[in-house]
């Protein structure tokens, strides 16, 4: 990673966050453990996957051709977006589409319009290029490996957070497919437009305008955290988060979500591997598979 200022920047992604940890111990918070399992599990977890993921490891950098018009055009649609898409239209789809299948599936498919195509568009308007952006690496020590290691690690850190969702309800009959459906579902709603969005798009846009990959990360990892806001804010929270236009929902946005894009930026930094971001991003959401078996199997 480059080196510039990186106490500076990096002062920007941890001040809020310990602050943010602060507040939700003071305020005796049942979410306090979980955000510092998550400062605990990211400060581990990082120098992990930079030893994992050594520089030589990166795919050849993606061309950044107008990195300041580029930055300029994503900001912007990031900001649009979360205030259009997650503030308002989400809001309002309950009045069109019934709690169910239907809304998880039409959910699911506009996500991928406003997080991937869309921004895609938008890019390519700006004289960007986002081809690049969907090379992969699929070997042992470069994809498998970091993927169990970063994965399990995760996986376990996730069923540790005592607000997380539980998969009790779910019968061992139903396991065995009940957690790849699981797998693909958070894959493509969370992990893949999420990961195209924040790390293959922004992140990569800021790092060339910043010069600085710890500048990239750092204040990809914030925004990051904030967007989860009006989500968590103004709609009905994934299982396991707090609800409601408050410090504690902000809170827990800086200090349980905001650090996580930490490690996936430093993962896409190490590696400019967006399916092996995604696939671990889909591994720390996996308790999610309640929310399968409530609607799809119930």
């Amino acid at each position: 990673m480059t080196r510039s200022n990186p106490l500076a920047w990096g002062a920007l992604m941890v001040v809020p966050a310990i602050a943010a940890l602060v507040y939700l111990w003071a305020s005796h918070s049942p979410f306090v453990m979980s955000g510092l399992l998550t400062l605990v599990a990211v400060a581990i977890l990082t120098p992990v996957a930079l030893w994992l993921l050594p520089a030589q490891y990166a795919l050849p950098a993606i061309d950044v051709p107008r990195p300041r018009r580029e930055s300029a055009v994503l900001l912007t649609y990031v900001l649009l977006w979360a205030l259009l898409f997650i503030g308002w239209f989400l809001y309002a789809l309950p009045a069109y589409i019934p709690d169910g299948r239907e809304r998880f599936v039409v959910k699911l498919l506009l996500k991928l319009l406003t997080m991937v195509v869309l921004p895609s568009a938008a890019l390519i308007a700006a004289g960007g290029a986002v081809r690049d952006h969907w090379r992969g690496r699929f070997d042992l020590r470069r994809f498998w490996l970091p993927l169990v290691v970063l994965g399990s690690a995760v996986v376990a850190g996730a069923f540790a957070d005592p607000t997380a969702a539980r998969p009790s309800n779910i019968p061992p009959a139903q396991f065995w497919f009940i957690a790849p459906l699981t797998f693909l579902w958070i894959g493509i709603e969370a992990g893949l437009c999420e990961e195209y969005l924040f790390r293959a798009c922004l992140q990569t846009r800021l790092a060339a305008w910043l010069k600085s990959d710890v500048a990239a990360v750092s204040l990809t990892a914030l925004i990051f955290g904030l967007i989860h806001f009006p989500g968590f804010a103004f709609h009905q929270p994934p299982p396991g988060a707090p609800g409601g236009f408050n410090l504690e929902t902000l809170s827990y946005c800086l200090v349980s979500v905001a650090p996580m894009g930490v490690l996936f930026g430093v993962i896409w930094v190490r590696t400019r591997n967006l399916w092996l971001c995604v696939a671990i991003h889909a591994l720390a959401d996996i308790p999610l598979m309640a929310v399968m078996k409530t609607v799809w199997f119930s």
